[in-house]
């Protein structure tokens, strides 16, 4: 697998509203940024403070600022996977190394993502403020072509995370203010990929036939079963992209976190910021469901191993 390339197209709007001042400003993307005007101050947001987008940065950020701010940026995203195949083969037949597992490299595997933010902060008196952030600090989908010569790996992978930040700023004096926030986070995550339903019968006929023989069938005793069982469907050969199945595993959870942030007016031009984000354990829970193709063995096709069923990560 060729390391992975990002193409990255960026239009984003910044608007501060003060009292009545309205204030837009744009700027480039770069990677794993959440704000527009964190851009122009090479990333040192934790102490700028110079929009709303201070909220998911350092929350005590609020406290310099006025009135209503409103921030809104988006970034469009195009990720490049490339996958160049260098001899992939099938598990069967054992005795050969197996097949050349047939099928491209899949094409380009990224798609494109719009991947936008939303802040909003509020200062209710001269010393309490508060805010409101939503953003996606994680996300990423790629998608493979049908039939590639990966597809019993991945098919598509995807992950979509939402985080909702509310916030508080309080202003201790004209030098130092504190703030924090609950971090919301809602994580989706959806895994497809081919199952080689042919190799699957194969392998369960070999198994069931070692079973009832103890041990004693001979290897034109095993390929007979498999003729017999497997060959009706069209499932003797490994790797047969047209007998293939599906697997699709979907998944979702609300995970909870806090950010705390402080910030220090050492003189009128320098500013000082220190802020910390909570990790987020998330459980995401979910279904598995299968595709089985049409004319498999009932033995293979009624295999708790492809029964749907309920699932869990962490």
């Amino acid at each position: 697998m060729k390391p992975m390339k990002r193409n990255m197209i960026s239009f984003a709007v910044c608007v501060a509203v003060s009292g009545w001042t309205t204030n837009l400003q744009a700027a480039g993307f770069q990677l794993f940024e959440q704000s527009v005007s964190g851009l122009g101050t090479s990333f040192a947001a934790t102490a700028a403070a110079e929009d709303a987008s201070t909220v998911w940065s350092n929350p005590a950020g609020m406290s310099y600022l006025s009135g209503g701010n409103f921030t809104l940026g988006a970034h469009v995203i195009k990720p490049t996977a490339d996958f160049e195949n260098q001899g992939s083969r099938t598990l069967l037949p054992t005795a050969s190394g197996g097949l050349p597992l047939s099928g491209g490299n899949g094409g380009d595997a990224g798609g494109i993502a719009l991947l936008p933010n939303i802040y909003y902060a509020h200062s209710l008196s001269n010393r309490l403020s508060v805010g409101i952030g939503v953003n996606s600090p994680f996300g990423l989908t790629t998608e493979y072509d049908d039939g590639w010569v990966g597809r019993y790996h991945a098919l598509k992978s995807a992950l979509t995370i939402i985080n909702i930040n509310p916030s508080l700023a309080w202003k201790i004096n004209d030098s130092f203010s504190i703030g924090g926030g609950v971090n919301l986070q809602y994580a989706k995550a959806e895994l497809t990929s081919a199952i080689d339903f042919s190799t699957a019968c194969i392998a369960g006929v070999q198994a069931a036939v070692l079973q009832q023989t103890g041990g004693t069938a001979t290897p034109a005793q095993i390929q007979g079963a498999i003729a017999a069982q497997c060959g009706p469907g069209g499932f003797t050969t490994p790797g047969n992209a047209a007998k293939d199945g599906k697997a699709t595993i979907k998944g979702d959870n609300w995970g909870y976190g806090f950010n705390l942030g402080m910030m220090w007016q050492i003189v009128p031009s320098t500013r000082l910021g220190i802020s910390y984000r909570s990790s987020i354990e998330q459980e995401l829970g979910g279904d598995a469901t299968y595709q089985v193709p049409a004319g498999l063995p009932a033995a293979v096709a009624s295999s708790p191993r492809f029964a749907n069923t309920g699932v869990k990560a962490t």
